[in-house]
């Protein structure tokens, strides 16, 4: 942003920034948000974020700085290392610290192609009318086109389940990911979990395979983020 509108908008993100510092002091509690950013990532592990959405201001650029320090591990190609551009997201946490101070965290760092459509599978109605809960993890592969070559069921707790969401993913679409400012094809493990109410029971372990073709951060799993699916009774 370089126009004078520019200016106040970073203006008005450092009046956010302020009351949202002040806010957090007051419950005298940790505050999460999430955040999100285009990444690229270096053969030698080094990131350059670009704009950050989620924040705005002085809390920006806190965490864009926790974020270039966090180390990352680069796409490989043929076995060796080779700079790459994805997406990162992740939870910024601010903690409060004394009267006057706090510090800046980041958790759940999460480097994925970007979903473009994704819209989460239906609810089996069978599953519905009997109560039912369960889970799938799904391996997709992404075009360079960032739509889904291909789907292999890794694990299904119920058929029904693993149709619903074989059904709704081959109609996703990502953002590809690049290697050398060109998309290319990666693998990507999609757990699902459908369960009754708003609190979702037990997290179970998923198999998560890795893509040496995507970046991730040191801790990262390979899988994506959990899609909920959930109904009220």
């Amino acid at each position: 942003m370089h126009s004078r509108s520019g200016a106040v908008k970073a203006l008005l993100g450092l009046v956010f920034a302020a009351a949202w510092l002040s806010a957090a002091h007051a419950q005298d509690k940790p505050k999460e948000v999430w955040i999100h950013a285009p990444i690229e990532i270096a053969a030698d592990g080094t990131a350059q974020i670009g704009e950050l959405k989620g924040v705005s201001g002085a809390l920006s650029g806190m965490a864009k700085q926790v974020l270039v320090k966090s180390r990352f591990l680069p796409a490989r190609r043929n076995g060796a290392a080779v700079a790459s551009s994805t997406h990162v997201t992740a939870i910024l946490v601010l903690t409060p610290v004394g009267t006057d101070d706090y510090s800046i965290s980041l958790k759940d760092i999460n480097l994925a192609p970007t979903g473009i459509t994704v819209a989460p599978p239906r609810y089996p109605v069978d599953m519905v009318r009997g109560n039912r809960s369960g889970d799938v993890e799904l391996r997709l592969r992404i075009g360079i086109d960032g739509k889904p070559l291909y789907l292999r069921t890794v694990s299904s707790s119920d058929q029904a389940f693993e149709k619903a969401a074989i059904a709704s993913m081959k109609r996703w679409k990502f953002e590809p990911q690049q290697i050398a400012g060109q998309p290319v094809e990666v693998e990507v493990s999609q757990p699902v979990r459908f369960f009754p109410g708003g609190h979702p029971p037990a997290a179970r372990s998923f198999e998560c395979a890795w893509d040496e073709a995507r970046p991730r951060w040191e801790k990262q799993t390979g899988c994506l983020n959990a899609v909920e699916v959930f109904f009220f009774y």
